[in-house]
């Protein structure tokens, strides 16, 4: 048929779309629109022609602001972390990503490329250094502060070098030592590691220990389990808190 055709029509109409002018309607069919620009992402509009999307800048990706689509940049919700495989951000630190690209544990403002608050275990393996080295055991120490003598490692009894005062210390009692101790960046003295010290470097034997409930002249050999050998004085027993009793620092 050449012409024009108006009204309904019933049947099969062949030929190509090249023959067909005009718009064609969505209720129709059709798409309501004589054109679609190139590269654009379609809507649909109900019975109106679709709405198109163009791409944007190159990154974006296609986002449901909830009622529609646009082309945006992806975003990262930095300031609310959320812990690994969680669905939902999390107002505590768990697993921190910030924008320099610094990873934090525990930490929401990480400033190195790993910061974690709290120890970190190795189970196997052990700790990779620039160098290629890689470190599998505590490394000890190779030398102590001025005022401190070193006490050297036993591995046979699975002791590790360490540092105590090279003199003893007096006029506080018990709690005082220990804050004392600590405000020094020390320890007070356990017990083994006076023992350690009177058979390795023959420290003093009237040195005063914590035990928990007051002060003990630690006279090197309590008799433990596995430090009984070499031991160089006897045990004056328990003794009352006192400010007189002489103490030392471990570290």
């Amino acid at each position: 048929m050449i012409g024009n055709l108006n009204g309904n029509v019933t049947g099969n109409v062949s030929g190509t779309s090249a023959n067909v002018t005009g718009t064609v309607a969505v209720a129709n069919g059709g798409t309501g629109a004589t054109t679609l620009a190139a590269n654009n992402v379609l809507l649909g509009n109900g019975t109106s022609a679709p709405l198109a999307v163009a791409p944007g800048a190159s990154g974006n990706v296609l986002m449901s602001n909830g009622t529609t689509w646009t082309s945006s940049t992806p975003t990262t919700n930095w300031a609310a972390p959320g812990a690994i495989g969680a669905t939902t951000p999390s107002s505590a630190a768990f697993t921190t990503l910030i924008a320099s690209g610094n990873v934090g544990i525990g930490t929401t403002a990480p400033s190195n490329a790993l910061e974690v608050a709290g120890s970190i275990k190795s189970t196997s393996g052990g700790y990779k250094f620039p160098d290629g080295t890689t470190q599998t055991t505590s490394a000890g120490i190779t030398g102590c502060p001025s005022g401190m003598t070193m006490v050297p490692a036993d591995p046979s009894n699975g002791f590790v070098a360490y540092c105590i005062d090279s003199s003893n210390t007096t006029g506080v009692g018990a709690n005082d030592a220990q804050i004392a101790c600590q405000n020094a960046g020390k320890h007070l003295c356990r017990a083994q590691e006076l023992y350690r010290a009177s058979a390795a470097i023959a420290v003093s034997c009237a040195t005063a220990i914590w035990n928990g409930d007051g002060l003990t002249f630690w006279n090197g050999a309590h008799n433990f389990a596995n430090y009984t050998s070499g031991a160089s004085c006897n045990s004056n027993g328990w003794a009352p808190m006192s400010n007189t009793y002489p103490y030392r620092c471990c570290r």
